[in-house]
C-alpha cells in the first residue's frame, strides 16, 4: 500500500469536506469502518481515506471491474476525467487519481446543493 501524504492530496476546505457524507462512498466501495461525516477529521485522517479509498479501488480494478465502472457511473464522474485516470502510467496511479474524482464529485455535489438551497424559489 502507498503512503498518501496529506501534501499530496487536492485542497479541501474544512467546512466543505465535514459536510461530505459518507454513506454512498461505504456502500460502493465496502469501506464499512468510515465515519458517517467528516466534521472534525485531520489532515492524516483524510489522507488515510484517501489511502483506504485508493487500495479498494485497485482491488476493484483486478477483481470486480465492472463494479468499479458502475460506482464512477454511480457517483456521476465525468467519463473524460475517468478516462485520464485511466492513462496514469500504473494501477495505484489510477487508483489515487479515481480517488481524488470520486471526493470531488462529491464535493461538488454538496456545492451545488448549498447553492440551490440559498436560491429563493421563484414561480
Amino acid at each position: 500500500m502507498t503512503d498518501v501524504e496529506p501534501s499530496d492530496l487536492p485542497p479541501l476546505p474544512p467546512d466543505e469536506f465535514g459536510d461530505m457524507r459518507t454513506d454512498l462512498v461505504r456502500a460502493c466501495f465496502g469501506l464499512e469502518s468510515l465515519p458517517e461525516t467528516w466534521a472534525s477529521i485531520s489532515e492524516a485522517e483524510k489522507a488515510r481515506f484517501y489511502e483506504m479509498l485508493a487500495e479498494r479501488i485497485r482491488e476493484m480494478m483486478d477483481e470486480s471491474f465492472e463494479q468499479l465502472l458502475a460506482a464512477l457511473y454511480r457517483f456521476d464522474v465525468d467519463e473524460r476525467k475517468a478516462q485520464q485516470a485511466f492513462s496514469e502510467p500504473n494501477r495505484e496511479a489510477i487508483a489515487r487519481h479515481l480517488a481524488v474524482l470520486i471526493v470531488e464529485r462529491q464535493l461538488q455535489r454538496l456545492r451545488t446543493r448549498a447553492q440551490r438551497d440559498r436560491t429563493p424559489f421563484s414561480e
